[in-house]
């Protein structure tokens, strides 16, 4: 599925309308059509009748003043008289759009409240039941302050429930990034396609549920989109996707599938090594070689007896064939640096995790033996001592500071945060929506690398495989959640899951 920037969705909104002549209002009155749904239900269930639609007096106000219009069409659903529309901005820069919605709301007498200062607004919403947000959409350029912070500073509140329209006023749709205060939604309908503030960054704190909904938004709105602007559109995998990973063969033995070699592992520090072999496993690696510190081989091969298992010091081949999985657990030592050094310089299928990316961080000149066929797996903090980067700045830009990492290094870019980020260095951006806060645990990101890894031995493409591991990781973790819950979720309960996920692969849940 594709995920738009609210630069993208602006550029769908204007070719609909300009190009293709499809007039504004058409669209603005099925984006409230679809709003008015959400809210028909929402009252419903909770038995609310108090409704107070707050609205900007840009678009996307007015498609709160046309939301306005459709729930009084229908009062056995909600009476008129419990509908409150509050206007906020200056009404000389009002949009056409929003002046013809105001005059039609005139015209059928409905009272409208234009809101001064923060006491008025605290008495209008002091009964309300339900609030709308209509205030800015995904039209946010600038910080919110004076009223307009005041206003939603009032409705988080009071906490009352929020639906927002499009995007909750004050997100970033393009980042997700707070510009200043934004509302807290219960939940959010976004309209065509879902926004990246949406998922990015902060934006899952504060959009609730979302719901997409269509408009009319023509496909070759979309396909111009795609043809002339690349960059502001993301993909995201869906269940339907796991078909990539392609068949088992009937015909077909261990060597088939693949050997992994999985560096990992320090003195006494087996765990990881563990965690990110078995993954491996899991995603139908033929043979998974663990080299590891000496110490650690007992432990190793009592926990995994079908891995091979052998000393990290002692001499072993790598070629452009070989599948590594390296850094989990391996300290940042002479011997660390020397055994990255050789994964990279090897020319073969690597993912770079953890202790293997901090040797990087250390040893810059191996950033530049990077290349096509490595994929590295930092996390925010380990992104930063990458790039230099701040941790917060990565979080605001994550997409962007992916893209210009893979294309700086030619190599495949996977930043990790509760919405992963994966970027090629042709400029190909998948985001993830997989996963839950149950996955913040101690060995997730061995557990990543070792799928990753799985997914590479089962013939995918490199992007390819870093996309599908990320999405099959989260996946794993989502089913961990039904019955270990997110508080006691650990890492070995994503990785027993994984088979479990695999089986939607060929129909079988």
């Amino acid at each position: 599925m594709e995920i738009l920037t609210g630069k993208a969705s602006k550029i769908v909104d204007n070719y609909c309308i300009n190009e293709l002549k499809i007039p504004s209002l058409v669209l603005m009155e099925r984006a409230a059509l679809a709003v008015g749904e959400c809210v028909t239900e929402i009252c419903r269930q909770n038995k609310y009748n108090k409704v107070k639609i707050i609205c900007g007096v840009g678009n996307n106000g007015a498609d709160g003043l046309a939301l306005a219009r459709i729930l009084c069409d229908d009062e056995t659903k909600i009476n008129k008289s419990d509908i409150c529309v509050c206007i906020i901005g200056n009404m000389e820069k009002a949009s056409e759009e929003f002046n013809i919605q105001y005059d039609i709301l005139q015209n059928i007498g409905m009272d409208i409240i234009k809101i001064k200062d923060k006491e008025q607004f605290k008495e209008v919403i002091a009964d309300g039941e339900l609030v709308v947000d209509a205030i800015f959409g995904i039209g946010l350029s600038r910080d919110v302050n004076g009223l307009f912070a005041d206003i939603i500073n009032e409705i988080n509140e009071s906490k009352t429930k929020v639906i927002a329209i499009d995007c909750p006023s004050g997100l970033n749709s393009d980042n997700g990034r707070v510009m200043g205060v934004a509302i807290k939604a219960y939940k959010t309908v976004t309209f065509g396609r879902l926004k990246a503030g949406l998922v990015l960054c902060d934006g899952k704190n504060y959009t609730g549920e979302v719901v997409v909904r269509q408009v009319g938004f023509n496909e070759l709105a979309y396909e111009n989109l795609r043809k002339n602007y690349k960059e502001e559109v993301f993909n995201a995998f869906t269940k339907k996707d796991l078909k990539i990973i392609p068949e088992r063969n009937p015909v077909s033995n261990k060597g088939t599938y693949g050997r992994i070699k999985v560096i990992a592992g320090s003195k006494n520090m087996c765990g990881a090594a563990i965690l990110s072999a078995i993954a491996a496993y899991r995603c139908g690696a033929g043979i998974v070689e663990v080299l590891t510190h000496i110490n650690n081989l007992p432990i190793v091969k009592g926990k995994i007896i079908e891995a091979v298992v052998n000393d990290y010091a002692e001499p072993f081949e790598l070629d452009s064939s070989s599948i590594v999985v390296a850094g989990p657990g391996l300290s940042v030592d002479d011997m660390a640096n020397n055994l990255i050094k050789k994964v990279l310089t090897s020319n073969c299928n690597a993912v770079i995790d953890a202790d293997g990316l901090n040797v990087i961080s250390k040893n810059r000149e191996l950033l530049k033996m990077l290349h096509n066929k490595v994929i590295i797996t930092p996390h925010i903090k380990e992104m930063s001592r990458l790039t230099d980067i701040s941790c917060q700045d990565i979080r605001e830009n994550i997409v962007k500071v992916a893209k210009d990492f893979s294309e700086k290094y030619g190599c495949i870019t996977v930043i990790k945060d509760a919405t992963t980020v994966i970027a090629d260095y042709n400029g190909n951006v998948t985001v993830n929506l997989s996963g839950n806060s149950g996955m913040s645990t101690g060995g997730s990101g061995d557990v990543l690398s070792g799928i990753i890894g799985g997914m590479i031995s089962q013939i995918l493409g490199i992007y390819e495989a870093a996309c599908m591991g990320v999405y099959l990781h989260g996946l794993a973790g989502d089913y961990a959640k039904e019955s270990k819950s997110d508080y006691g979720m650990i890492a070995s309960d994503i990785n027993d899951a994984i088979t479990q996920i695999l089986k939607y692969r060929n129909g079988e849940v």
